[in-house]
């Protein structure tokens, strides 16, 4: 019967107001469910914040700072010691000169001194100068290869005398992780 009388009345507009309202209420209600969500972990937070506080003064008691900047700068030394093996390893492996010996060998060919008509003169001059160069190139390439060697030796021994000081200073971190620990104060690192 309602909607035999709603024929005689426009109510298109009350009815788009009412769906507005009803949108707007279920917008409304999924924003205050979120807020509800958030309040339930206001106490969760602020546990994790009075253990994270209590922590903090207890290591800075401790004087968990020295740890910690010692296990900090002993990460950076790694770090460096990573470095200079790999470019000690990358300067041992570029001391040969393939490109610059396959050079040699294509300039030394590149002609046959007795088919030469007009530049054999000029041509046995460049394959001289040529012979002498890579005479030159082989001996530097010597010298090279030996103060790599030398390089890479003295690079392997000093890094491994740093790293046995390292452990010196790994081994006070540890004692004092685990006296930090025995006291019930947890030290995480990672």
């Amino acid at each position: 019967m309602l909607d035999y009388l709603d024929r005689f009345v426009d109510i298109a507009q009350e009815t788009a107001r009412e769906e507005e309202l009803r949108q707007a209420l279920l917008d409304l209600q999924s924003k205050i469910e979120e807020a509800l969500r958030k309040v339930e972990l206001i106490p969760q937070s602020e546990r994790d914040l009075a253990l994270a506080q209590s922590q903090i003064q207890a290591l800075e008691k401790a004087n968990a700072k020295d740890i910690i900047m010692l296990q900090r700068k002993v990460e950076l030394e790694r770090q460096a010691r990573q470095v200079i093996s790999a470019t000690t390893q990358a300067i041992s492996r570029s001391t040969s000169h393939h490109d610059l010996k396959q050079n040699i060998a294509t300039l030394k060919s590149a002609a046959d001194p007795k088919s030469l008509v007009v530049g054999g003169t000029e041509f046995a001059t460049i394959s001289a100068q040529t012979k002498a160069f890579e005479t030159a190139v082989v001996t530097v390439e010597t010298s090279f290869k030996s103060a790599a060697t030398s390089l890479s030796d003295v690079v392997t021994a000093q890094l491994a005398a740093w790293k046995a000081k390292e452990q010196a200073i790994v081994k006070r971190i540890d004692d004092k992780k685990r006296d930090l620990e025995a006291q019930g104060i947890r030290v995480d690192m990672a």
